[in-house]
């Protein structure tokens, strides 16, 4: 019989005092022997490092466990490089501080598409709202970004990128990708790793009998502040199209969750450049005016029936998905806006070779 294989479980920290104690549960609580954790704290201003250092002392892993501290932010690419470079395993689980497994068999189920050598990174199914938790500014950026959808027929597909949230990576793999890109600081370093695996013939699995629950905290509470991430999100995709260009849709036939996600995001900026120009040109030539509102109008519609279909995950919730869709599209159309000026920014930013 083989030997089980160590899994080094590194958490990015920052401000986490919030959901960290969950995420270190959900890791206890697996059926699993063979963990080392390792958490990797960038600066937190609250009482993160007191919460992991009285938890991890009286866990099972009191013995096989690391906390490394910075005294500075220095963003969550640096941060995920120093846990990986201090990883003793042969696979690294990459765990984020709001995130959580649902069942006691996660880490054991992702560890066996491992055996396939083709295989470079697992990810799961975070398509499961947080009850706990859950309001409608969570719920209709959630559907918005297809952070939470029902979940498909197939148990697993080949996607083309991994969000690098719950995902378990092989870690000779990672090496061999560079790591985490560090021009990247918050947003954009995940689907760098994703396409350079990809190039280098590793597969991305994402299985949907791997669920996760991430509860999403501070920024992600608000309207305004969801805005802004949706302009970080947008900038950091600005940043990988300079980087990669089209590779990003190679292959999204073979999945449909991959071509749905990077389509959306591929629209919007044709959007909200679309839209711009005819208000430009609604100056000179009156008939654009028409134009412009048929896009919003086009747009507008192509949110609600998207989002009407995703709220039946919340049939036990929501009392009217029909109103509140009627709402979340017009937040879409917000969404198009922040993210389509994000990536313009993005690729001003990349071109000038400067942090992301």
């Amino acid at each position: 019989m083989a030997p089980i294989p160590l899994i080094s479980v590194v958490i990015p920290a920052y401000n986490g005092e919030k959901t960290v104690l969950k995420t270190l549960s959900s890791i206890v609580g697996q059926d699993f022997s063979s963990l080392e954790v390792i958490v990797v704290d960038d600066g937190s201003r609250d009482l993160t490092i007191s919460l992991v250092e009285d938890f991890l002392g009286k866990s099972r892993f009191s013995g096989n466990f690391v906390l490394i501290k910075h005294e500075k932010n220095q963003g969550l690419s640096k941060t995920l490089n120093d846990g990986i470079q201090r990883a003793n395993g042969r696979y690294v689980l990459i765990l984020h501080q709001d995130c959580e497994f649902v069942g006691d068999h996660w880490v054991e189920k992702a560890a066996s598409f491992m055996d396939d050598e083709r295989v470079g990174v697992v990810t799961g199914y975070y398509g499961i709202p947080d009850a706990e938790s859950d309001t409608f500014v969570k719920r209709a950026f959630g559907v918005l970004r297809k952070q939470f959808h029902s979940r498909p027929r197939e148990s697993c597909e080949c996607v083309t990128f991994s969000e690098g949230k719950c995902d378990l990576y092989r870690k000779e793999a990672l090496i061999k990708a560079g790591g985490f890109p560090t021009g990247y600081r918050i947003a954009g370093e995940d689907l760098v790793v994703s396409y350079r695996l990809r190039s280098m013939g590793y597969s991305i699995v994402k299985c949907y009998d791997l669920p996760v629950i991430q509860k999403f905290t501070g920024a992600a509470e608000t309207f305004s502040g969801n805005l802004g991430k949706e302009f970080l999100f947008g900038k950091a995709a600005g940043g990988v199209f300079s980087q990669f260009r089209f590779f990003l849709f190679k292959d999204l036939r073979n999945s449909s969750y991959s071509r749905l996600r990077s389509l959306h995001r591929a629209s919007q900026p044709f959007f909200v450049l679309a839209l711009c120009f005819c208000f430009l040109m609604s100056w000179w030539f009156s008939w654009f005016v028409f134009l412009f509102v048929a896009l919003l109008g086009f747009r507008y519609a192509y949110y609600f029936n998207k989002v009407v279909g995703e709220l039946r995950i919340y049939s036990n919730r929501v009392k009217s998905p029909v109103k509140e869709s009627l709402l979340v599209g017009l937040i879409g159309i917000l969404t198009d806006f922040a993210y389509g000026f994000g990536f313009a920014y993005g690729l001003i930013v990349k071109t000038m070779n400067r942090r992301m």
